[in-house]
């Protein structure tokens, strides 16, 4: 079910954004052992595992800005540099205190040190949070991995994301807020 919403989305991106698909390459062989070590002793989240079976992501470095947005400013964090990432996700956790830090893997970062994270409860069960450098706070985005590709699909479906000129991805802010609202309607982050 993740897989084909993944490719859902990758083929709603594809329709404004033609080289975007490609850009993210296709997973290394190595891409599930990666995967573990940034897991650590903990679960690969199903997202992760979803994504990094299809792609590789968008390395920090990407000449071709504008290809590098997963969200507007966000990258699909490349799956060589997934544990490096991980590590400064959890370091910004460990200074505020705020969630055992295990239980969070970022999948998302831009380059001031903010990221997208899949977070594990206790069950297991995945959310989406959202970790700020500078508030140093994982804020829920999603309740579930299928509500954040479905949320991401609505954004190029309902016109909330288009492409420019130059092929940059534009936002409509007032469309994504009211398309996540919608389809998020408990989680914290759509509340403000």
């Amino acid at each position: 079910m993740l897989a084909d919403r993944f490719q859902q989305l990758l083929s709603l991106a594809q329709e404004q954004r033609p080289d975007y698909p490609a850009s993210l390459g296709s997973p290394p062989e190595s891409g599930q052992e990666l995967l573990r070590k940034a897991a650590g002793e903990g679960e690969i989240p199903d997202l992760l595992s979803t994504l990094y079976r299809q792609v590789s992501g968008t390395r920090r470095s990407i000449p071709e800005q504008h290809l590098m947005d997963f969200l507007p400013g966000y990258r699909l964090i490349h799956i060589t540099e997934l544990l490096q990432e991980t590590q400064r996700a959890r370091e910004t956790l460990l200074e505020e205190g705020d969630c055992p830090p295990a239980r969070v893997i970022p999948f998302l970062a831009n380059y001031s040190g903010d990221f997208y994270c899949v977070v594990l409860d206790d069950t297991g069960a995945e959310k989406i949070c959202v970790l700020t450098n500078l508030e140093g706070e994982l804020e829920e985005w999603s309740a579930s991995p299928a509500e954040f590709l479905e949320t991401v699909s609505a954004f190029y479906r309902e016109g909330a994301f288009t492409v420019d000129a130059d092929g940059f991805l534009e936002v409509d802010f007032d469309k994504v807020d009211e398309i996540g609202q919608r389809i998020n309607p408990d989680s914290p982050y759509w509340m403000d």
